[in-house]
């Protein structure tokens, strides 16, 4: 007798994470709210990853990032191997299911500029590279100065800034200024009649 061998491809599971993102949820819901768009990944319950399940050796797409994870303040910028690893494939790439392969989602943070107009002070230079949520955008801001006025803060609009502000794009503020003034207060001396008023 002669015995042939039948083999038969192994299962594995593909994982795939948002690496700091957020899945797009229907509230109530555990699971996607756009199912369609995350191809061969499913999200079930209890898990912080989706997962693909696969023949080994088998293609898998990539899915699109859109409509079934985000991350507020950051930029998608495709997928890696690792929570802190560089790009290696975009969306719809096409990868190979192997035994614990999990893909992370890649995020780039947000920038922004803050341009300071002094109104006649001092010039104060921009403030570059400020990140969504950063906190305390007046440190490293020089205080203008201008002759014959005190600096009353910063502001956009009637909106000050302040330590606690945060920013979700460029953004221009302009120096609010109170004139300094003075009194100048007149002596009669030994006059008896007469009188001159204080200028202020």
């Amino acid at each position: 007798y002669t015995f042939t061998a039948m083999w038969a491809p192994s299962e594995v599971t593909v994982y795939l994470g948002t690496n700091g993102g957020e899945w797009i949820r229907n509230p109530g819901d555990p699971g996607l709210a756009h199912p369609d768009e995350a191809g061969e990944f499913t999200l079930t319950a209890g898990n912080d990853f989706a997962m693909a399940v696969q023949n080994t050796g088998r293609a898998i797409i990539l899915p699109s990032h859109v409509n079934i994870m985000e991350r507020e303040g950051y930029s998608f910028m495709g997928y890696t191997s690792s929570p802190g690893g560089e790009v290696i494939w975009a969306a719809g790439d096409t990868i190979i299911a192997t035994y614990g392969l999990h893909i992370y989602a890649v995020w780039q943070k947000l920038t922004y500029t803050v341009h300071f107009n002094s109104l006649g002070g001092t010039s104060v230079a921009d403030k570059k590279g400020v990140g969504w949520a950063d906190r305390n955008l007046l440190a490293g801001v020089a205080t203008p100065k201008k002759n014959g006025y005190t600096f009353d803060g910063w502001f956009n609009g009637e909106t000050k800034l302040t330590a606690e502000t945060v920013i979700s794009g460029d953004s221009t503020y302009t120096a609010k200024w109170t004139a300094i003034t003075y009194t100048i207060a007149f002596s009669g001396g030994s006059e008896s009649t007469g009188s001159v008023e204080s200028i202020p």
